[in-house]
């Protein structure tokens, strides 16, 4: 139905999105609000019970990759200050920083999920440092490319 689209910059979408990601209207959008919100918003534009799913624990498969994708999207763009499609300097330090915050986090749900506690890792693990050196820079020579960075989160979040 035309009238049920909403351009992306369209004041009645923005509205209808921080009502969902930002409940406490606190500006303060945590990683559970980001979810949450995320989820509702997607099952709210295409409910749940009127598509065709595939499921993984009640969550469609297309909706938790696309999200994967747009979080690690959106890591990469915060990395990526100057556009250059590569990671070197400082840029190349934040990036090694800022993901090995989200692998940590990632595995410290996972952990409790599980209640393995032996599979949390903290940020400044040598362990998960180690991990995300081989894997976000494979060749090793101080600069990430946004290929190796998409490849090396995959197999860093297998291997974890």
């Amino acid at each position: 139905v035309p009238a049920l689209y909403h351009k992306p910059d369209s004041p009645v979408l923005r509205q209808f999105v921080q009502k969902h990601m930002d409940p406490n209207n606190d500006h303060v959008l945590t990683k559970e609000e980001f979810v949450d919100g995320a989820k509702k918003v997607v099952d709210d534009i295409e409910p749940p019970d009127q598509v065709k799913r595939k499921s993984l624990q009640g969550i469609r498969l297309s909706t938790v990759s696309q999200a994967t994708d747009d979080v690690l999207e959106g890591l990469w763009l915060q990395c990526d200050l100057s556009q250059a499609g590569e990671l070197s300097g400082q840029e190349y330090q934040d990036a090694m920083t800022r993901f090995c915050q989200y692998a940590s986090d990632k595995s410290k749900e996972k952990a409790g999920r599980l209640r393995i506690a032996s599979l949390y890792h903290a940020p400044e693990s040598i362990l998960l440092r180690s991990l995300v050196n081989e894997y976000l820079d494979p060749n090793s020579d101080g600069s990430i490319t946004r290929e190796e960075f998409m490849a090396g989160v995959e197999q860093v979040m297998t291997k974890l």
